[in-house]
């Protein structure tokens, strides 16, 4: 769940990104410390002093993506929980839970832009500002996610499913054109393409596909989406440096080909969607030939921070499946 709310995917797209959850990280220490309002002598948390705080949880944003891009990209059959985790969260809650993130941020930037932060405290912000809607739906959408992922690790059924949505939603813009132009070529959908419920099944195709193919192996399917997860995470690093190294390059020199490049770069060209899917069915396929146990002691030493998260998951779903079968 917090990998999706980290890091934006090229389609989950994989989070919210760091300019929206760096605002309600801001919360601190008031430098002024003193007596609060109900004669306490103690630091109030304030505004202002937390972005401290944020700032220096910043850098270690690029460190967590690398480590689970390439646990996930080289180790998918080793991450399961995680990957039913992030896409249930993905196809149930993420949408909600996005724009309701990104309604609290804009509700704090306004604030923040007109007042003094560090007079100000994080409970008077959040009850004279912050849209209570906006809260609602990011608690009822969280909940939702929650109840998802704990449906998805519990149930195979419920995580194929999820599996199946999530990789469906992922490749929809690909193949939806494609469908399209070849559906409307046929004399029989030519006049009805345009129809609700054509239309309707041709939107739900490559969805449905997905599901039925997660369905029949869901453990095959369940390590290729743990591959695209990891190529998504790696190449959107690997191509925000390129674009930040290109920007510097083109500040230092007056080269016309320097400025135009910096200025129409593109982050979601397909080329680089092309790159995510071909690193994605390389290292897929490269696992598929492993033994389940194959993870050797530096590389387990190199991700062991994922290899906890994972084995936390697994320990919540042993806890609910052994209190269930007590019951």
């Amino acid at each position: 769940m917090c990998l999706r709310l980290l890091w934006k995917r090229g389609s989950l797209d994989w989070g919210v990104g760091a300019d929206a959850v760096a605002p309600l990280l801001q919360l601190g220490m008031n430098s002024n410390g003193g007596e609060d309002s109900r004669g306490g002598n103690h630091e109030e948390l304030s505004m202002a002093s937390l972005g401290v705080y944020a700032r220096l949880l910043q850098p270690i944003q690029v460190p967590l993506r690398v480590l689970f891009g390439l646990g996930l990209l080289l180790f998918g059959r080793d991450f399961g929980h995680v990957i039913l985790f992030v896409q249930a969260f993905n196809v149930s809650a993420y949408p909600t839970v996005y724009a309701a993130l990104s309604r609290v941020a804009a509700s704090y930037r306004r604030f923040i832009a007109a007042t003094d932060p560090r007079s100000v405290y994080p409970w008077t912000a959040l009850v004279s500002n912050v849209d209570p809607q906006a809260v609602s739906s990011l608690l009822w959408g969280s909940f939702t996610g929650a109840t998802a992922c704990i449906g998805a690790v519990v149930s195979p059924i419920v995580g194929a499913t999820f599996v199946g949505l999530s990789l469906g939603q992922s490749a929809d813009k690909h193949v939806q054109p494609f469908i399209r132009e070849h559906m409307s070529k046929l004399t029989m959908f030519s006049q009805g393409i345009n129809n609700v419920w054509i239309s309707y099944a041709v939107k739900s195709a490559s969805q449905a596909a997905c599901v039925a193919v997660a369905l029949a192996n869901a453990e095959v399917v369940c390590i290729f989406s743990g591959t695209l997860i990891g190529s998504q995470l790696l190449t959107e690093l690997v191509v925000r440096h390129i674009h930040s190294q290109i920007k510097r390059f083109a500040r230092r020199s007056d080269h016309a080909l320097l400025q135009k490049a910096a200025a129409h770069f593109n982050p979601q060209h397909k080329s680089v969607h092309a790159v995510q899917y071909g690193v994605a069915v390389l290292a897929f396929m490269s696992q598929l030939g492993k033994v389940q146990d194959t993870m050797s002691l530096p590389s387990r030493l190199v991700l062991s921070l994922p290899l906890a998260v994972e084995r936390g998951l697994k320990a919540v779903k042993e806890a609910m499946l052994s209190k269930g079968d007590r019951h």
